[in-house]
Parts: structure tokens; sequence; C-alpha cells
């Protein structure tokens, strides 16, 4: 479609009108419709290349995604749904825009999937981060970095919730949960990397400030 929105697929044939539910097409709204700083009411702030020229990947990304009260639950994989990475901030500004690589997501669900195969039950996993606008990113400042991969769409901090508490499961199950969860996390990201190099991009661990153990994991 030419314009932007969320679509949903038909199959069509002399007998047949069968909607696909479980999939959908995302257009974005292209980045050149922000205005100073702003995308339809929304603060997007300005990226650190912007006006550049650059064409690598820290150039700034060809778009966003529109989210709306009413399309903000979409799920984009079977553990995942828009709402997860969208900018802690504006929260009563509505629509609201999320870039997002969807390598990112291919990522995380694998994270899942391997944790599980190494026998650490894995069945859910929270988003402290996902995409954040260069406003809320800031300059660089505060530990976040200028060119931070979060502005791209395709960084996020996480950890595993099975029980939904907002705390790191105990993964390594010695009764604790503190980095050496985060740890087990790693070694999981680390064994995907290893088996699809085209999601390589790092992961690290840390503790955040409200004590909760992270991953943060990029494409």
């Amino acid at each position: 479609p030419s314009s932007p929105g969320i679509w949903r697929l038909r199959l069509r044939a002399t007998d047949l009108n069968q909607p696909l539910e479980e999939l959908s097409v995302i257009t974005r709204v292209p980045f050149t419709d922000k205005r100073g700083g702003f995308l339809n009411g929304y603060r997007i702030g300005t990226y650190a290349t912007e006006g550049s020229a650059r064409e690598d990947m820290y150039a700034p990304p060809p778009g966003f995604i529109e989210v709306t009260p009413e399309n903000q639950d979409l799920k984009v994989s079977e553990h995942f749904a828009l709402r997860n990475f969208l900018t802690k901030d504006q929260f009563s500004v509505w629509p609201k825009y999320l870039a997002l690589d969807l390598r990112l997501i291919d990522k995380l669900e694998l994270v899942l999937q391997e944790l599980n195969a190494m026998g650490v039950r894995a069945e859910r996993m929270a988003v402290m981060s996902g995409y954040r606008t260069p406003a809320y990113n800031g300059p660089g400042e505060g530990g976040r970095a200028r060119l931070s991969r979060h502005t791209y769409g395709d960084a996020s901090d996480v950890w595993v919730d099975n029980d939904g508490d907002g705390w790191m499961d105990d993964l390594n199950g010695d009764g604790r949960r503190d980095t050496r969860d985060g740890e087990v996390l790693a070694r999981a990201v680390d064994r995907v990397e290893a088996r699809y190099p085209e999601l390589i991009g790092g992961v690290g661990v840390y503790t955040s400030s409200s004590a909760r153990i992270c991953g943060s994991a990029s494409s």
C-alpha cells in the first residue's frame, strides 16, 4: 500500500475468501514527514547524523511505524507486540511512532528458544527499553550512547520474567536473582549469534537503577 498503516491480508479465489489473521503488512510513515523534531505532534527529536547524507547503519531510519491505542497490541511475533518497544514517555500523546528492526524480534524469539533448549524455563521476556527517540535518549549523557542502537530500533534491554513480577527470574537455579542469571541469558544470545551470523550485534549484562538484572541484545 502507498499510504502508511497496518494492513490485514486476505486470500481470495473462486471458492475462497479467507483472512490471514496471523500475518500483517506494515507500511511506515516516511522519515521525511518529520518536522522540527516532531511527527504528527509526537516528539522524536533530531538524529545526530540527520542531514549528513550518511547511508551506513547510523543513517536515520527510513521511517516509523504509527502506533495507536487500537493497534498497540498487534503481535509482531509470538511473544512480542508493538507496545513492548515504545519509548517510555509522552504517555498521553497519540499516535506514537516507533522504529523497529524485525531482525531484533527474530533474535529475541531465538534467544527464548535457546534458553529452553538449554533447560532454562523461558516463557516470557520483559522489555525494559526498546526504541528510544533521540529526544528521550538525549545527546549521550547518563550512560546512553549518542548513537545508541536503541534510537534505530534494533536494540533492547530485556530479562526473562515468567511470573510477571517485574524482576529477572532465577535462571541458574541457585536461589538468587543476580548478574549470574543475566550471564545465562548472555550465553543464550552468544549461541544464537554463533548459528545466525546475520544477527550478530552483541549483548551486555548489567544491573539497572531499580536492581533489575538485564541483558541488552542488539541485532
